[in-house]
């Protein structure tokens, strides 16, 4: 359906009012804005290509309602605060534009078993609301994935570590994790870190994956005061001589 002509696609959205016969479907933002899912119960899987970021309005929100899998590839998906509650929803691979986006994401999703996300270059602490809501996050939770887009290769300094580890802390069932971490600074994660403010909150975790880039803080020496922890890391150093 991505190389539907738009206007036939358009014709059987509006004119043959195909849209509640829909059970998965594959499209562009630009299709997206054809369709009117808000009473089609069939719809279990959706595939969003985004050609540019999207803004997602109330009326569009309803399109999740139903949802078991959301795919959004490519390009940010942000949309109208309070995002619908999607109750029934398990899994979920999507590019945002800010962590805040993701943990508005994550409290409208009561069941969700897997997220696998990619958060734009911008990992902070700031956010537009600086009350903090208490959260709920699914108890379901099994598989995250963490990625912080690069932005074709640029890097900026402005990731903050530690409000990524206090979301990760609350998800307790988790038997897999994977972070993919740069444009920290001076921040330094080692064994003993990992062990005391990560790993002692997730004690189901059974499979672990992780890249942090960060500029600063002190060199490791050596790897074997580490030796005895259950997971298995390695650092390296690199000399940048043009910064």
């Amino acid at each position: 359906l991505t190389k539907l002509n738009p206007n036939v696609f358009k014709y059987y959205c509006l004119e043959k009012n195909e849209n509640n016969n829909i059970c998965s479907i594959k499209l562009n933002d630009y299709q997206l804005k054809f369709l009117s899912l808000s009473s089609n119960t069939k719809l279990v899987k959706l595939n969003i290509l985004l050609e540019n970021d999207y803004y997602l309005h109330s009326k569009e929100q309803f399109l999740f309602q139903y949802l078991q899998i959301l795919i959004v590839k490519y390009h940010s998906l942000t949309w109208e605060k309070p995002f619908i509650i999607c109750q029934y929803l398990k899994q979920i691979k999507i590019h945002l534009k800010n962590h805040w986006d993701l943990v508005d994401l994550l409290n409208s999703l009561p069941i969700v078993e897997k997220v696998e996300s990619t958060i734009d270059y911008d990992v902070n602490s700031c956010r537009d609301n600086c009350l903090l809501k208490k959260n709920s996050y699914s108890n379901k939770l099994i598989y995250f994935s963490y990625e912080i887009h690069s932005n074709n290769g640029l890097v900026y300094f402005v990731t903050d570590y530690t409000i990524i580890e206090s979301l990760i802390k609350q998800f307790q069932n988790l038997l897999k994790l994977r972070l993919y971490i740069i444009g920290c600074i001076n921040t330094t994660i080692d064994g003993y870190h990992l062990e005391n403010n990560l790993f002692k909150y997730l004690p189901k975790l059974n499979e672990f994956d992780l890249f942090i880039q960060s500029y600063g803080g002190y060199e490791f020496k050596s790897m074997d005061q580490f030796s005895s922890f259950k997971w298995n890391f390695a650092c390296y150093t690199n000399y940048l001589t043009d910064m």
